[in-house]
């Protein structure tokens, strides 16, 4: 479901789902809850077509816990639907996007 790479001081997280909706809710949120110890986090979701309003509270949710901490949260990878969708819901505003990892990872938070 989620492959973690560790990386630096955080870890990239790919996402091996092709929707991220009710369906697959708990499942998901589990798995990513376990992420909260890395400070700095960047979700892969080259593998994602759909994303819905449940998968957006995943996200925004997984986003407040890291950013408790003082972390950073960042997404890349993401084809056109769901990048809409992600604008479309504002969470693009406060979770930023990048070109690669290490853009990602060579930012200040």
């Amino acid at each position: 479901m989620i492959e973690i790479k560790e990386v630096k001081d955080g870890a990239i997280v790919r996402i091996n789902l092709s929707r991220l909706d009710i369906s697959n809710k708990d499942l998901i949120l589990g798995e990513l809850q376990k992420l909260t110890r890395f400070n700095k986090l960047l979700l892969d979701l080259s593998e994602l077509n759909f994303i819905d309003s449940t998968g957006i509270g995943v996200i925004t949710g997984l986003y407040k816990k890291i950013k408790s901490n003082n972390g950073k949260l960042g997404l890349i990878n993401m084809n056109n639907r769901v990048a809409t969708v992600l604008k479309i819901t504002g969470l693009s505003e406060f979770i930023k996007s990048y070109n690669s990892e290490n853009a990602f990872f060579e930012e200040e938070k």
